[in-house]
């Protein structure tokens, strides 16, 4: 086998890890998605606990049209970590 089979061999083996993990993670995205869906039916816009905050991003707030490389949706939940008060 010569470099270029070796080369091509490696490629394709991590292409093969970088699908497999792709796959798995599908199955997160569409859990997330159906929490996300849960989060809304509650009407919660944001929310806070002792070390985050979690807000409800529109991602069409300011326009009708949005363009993204990948999956897309309307709705994303975005987090922030919340500063320790020193009392």
């Amino acid at each position: 086998m010569d470099k270029l089979d070796k080369k091509i061999e490696r490629l394709i083996k991590r292409a093969k890890k970088l699908h497999d993990k792709l796959e798995a993670n599908r199955l997160l995205y569409k859990e997330k998605e159906a929490v996300v869906g849960e989060i809304l039916e509650l009407g919660v816009k944001e929310f806070e606990m002792e070390n985050f905050k979690m807000e409800v991003v529109d991602q069409f707030a300011g326009k009708n049209t949005k363009f993204k490389p990948a999956a897309f949706n309307r709705f994303e939940l975005a987090f922030s970590a919340l500063e320790e008060s020193n009392g």
